[in-house]
């Protein structure tokens, strides 16, 4: 099955409960359409209370975000995790 962003499913991966969790892959370059000439001004944000950590801020655009959430959406979620290391 391929998506209708290209996105498909490379490999199973044992998990904790599902020895079948499905590792994406996309046949397409750049498959959510992040903007690769974006002007869009990323701010830094320490973190206070916890040295050398930081959070960035506006790093996508609201666009960028709905194609990530719609992608997601599309392959699924599951509580299970791989367990290989």
């Amino acid at each position: 099955m391929i998506t209708s962003n290209g996105s498909y499913i490379a490999a199973y991966e044992r998990g904790s409960v599902d020895n079948a969790l499905p590792l994406w892959a996309s046949s397409k370059e750049n498959p959510l359409g992040l903007d690769e000439n974006s002007s869009q001004l990323v701010k830094r944000q320490d973190i206070e209370g916890v040295p050398g950590a930081f959070q960035l801020l506006d790093v996508l655009s609201t666009q960028e975000c709905q194609s990530f959430i719609s992608a997601t959406d599309t392959m699924g979620y599951t509580e299970d995790a791989a367990v290989s290391l």
